[in-house]
């Protein structure tokens, strides 16, 4: 089959990106001020469920991950193009603290960074809530591990196999986190990492996701469906976004969201829709490059304000909340469109071209397989 582009989904990675950096930064603020910020507690209600959007990240890296990865290749060459194209963020993310932190602008927290830098922050080696300086990048410490997971898993084991061990750990990884909590990621029972099991169980419905994708020959015959299939697109658009920024959907189980996210990512794909095939085009895909390193270091944002602006002008956040808000997800975005043309783009050109020269392929890719 051949490889398409999904420029539609990039417009969707940033919309995500967006909403996960206003949720952090409204709960920040909640943690830290609410005794002087009165409106804070309704306005993080409203945004409470804007977390699950990065269940939508684990979903789309599911799916992407089957659907570009090519399983003949060594383990380890995998290993080091996911750690090279993942790793150089976290560590400019860390090193941006620790240079601020000599001039007591930042506060450096020195050896939990060690795990983070080593993406092992948040697959249950660390204290419960402890993730460092860059918190999210335990995002990326369970999403590294879980593709390192399902890469080996299906080398090792045959197509139904892997379907049927792929279902059970997503009925699973989902059945747990209903009943303990999605969020921050913990360590539960000693040793079940939720932030594990919520990377386990969306990279696997990612999977089934690409699988549907790849193996759909549905087209719109008539303007009727493609009308039908444009109100579906735009009505889970809209109940992804309202339910995540507008206010708290009334139903207290996150997975109705998890499976709002996994549809709305396949009409996406699939491209049957007016709603799809109009952001299909090159500003979406303008637009979501930047929502990696906007992910990854609007928490230097919300840090650097905290420490050397809000702590002295408390006044002035109280009542001036949204400006506040709003300039602060605009310094984010700008942080990561900066990060992102000077870090993250030049080490992706350059860790992709050393490794072109050097990948290794199996030359019986199933000779391991034993189930």
């Amino acid at each position: 089959m051949e490889k398409q582009r999904f420029y539609n989904i990039d417009i969707l990675r940033f919309i995500g990106a967006v909403i996960i950096v206003l949720f952090h930064f409204v709960t920040g603020l909640k943690f830290y001020y609410s005794m002087e910020l009165t409106e804070i507690s309704n306005l993080a209600n409203k945004v409470s469920y804007g977390m699950f959007w990065v269940e939508f990240f684990f979903i789309l890296s599911g799916f992407f991950l089957f659907y570009l990865t090519d399983f003949k290749i060594q383990f380890l060459d995998f290993f080091k193009k996911k750690i090279l194209r993942l790793l150089p963020l976290v560590i400019f993310g860390i090193l941006f603290y620790k240079i601020l932190s000599y001039f007591n602008l930042l506060y450096f927290q020195k050896y939990i960074n060690i795990y983070s830098l080593l993406l092992l922050n948040n697959v249950g080696l660390t204290a419960k809530n402890t993730m460092g300086n860059l918190h999210p990048a335990w995002f990326v410490s369970s999403l590294f591990w879980a593709m390192m997971f399902y890469f080996y898993l299906k080398q090792l084991v045959n197509e139904k196999w892997f379907n049927f061990i792929t279902a059970i750990l997503i009925f699973f990884s989902y059945t747990y986190l209903v009943n303990t909590t999605w969020h921050p990621p913990v360590v539960s029972q000693n040793f079940i990492n939720t932030g594990m099991l919520r990377a386990i169980g969306g990279l696997g419905l990612g999977y089934f996701v690409c699988i549907f994708v790849k193996k759909c020959s549905y087209k719109c015959t008539s303007f009727l469906q493609k009308i039908i299939i444009t109100i579906c697109e735009g009505c889970l658009l809209i109940f992804c976004v309202q339910n995540t920024t507008i206010h708290k959907i009334n139903f207290n189980n996150p997975t109705i969201m998890v499976l709002a996210f996994a549809v709305l990512i396949t009409l996406f794909l699939v491209k049957q829709g007016f709603i799809s095939q109009i952001l299909n085009n090159k500003f979406s895909n303008f637009v979501g490059r930047y929502s990696y390193s906007t992910f990854i270091m609007h928490i230097i944002v919300f840090d650097l304000l905290k420490m050397n602006f809000w702590d002295k002008n408390i006044t002035f956040l109280t009542e001036h909340l949204i400006l506040n808000l709003t300039t602060s997800i605009i310094l984010a975005v700008t942080l990561g469109i900066m990060t992102y043309h000077l870090i993250e783009r030049p080490c992706a050109i350059y860790f992709k071209k050393r490794l072109e020269s050097g990948i290794v392929v199996e030359s019986n890719p199933f000779k391991r397989k034993f189930l």
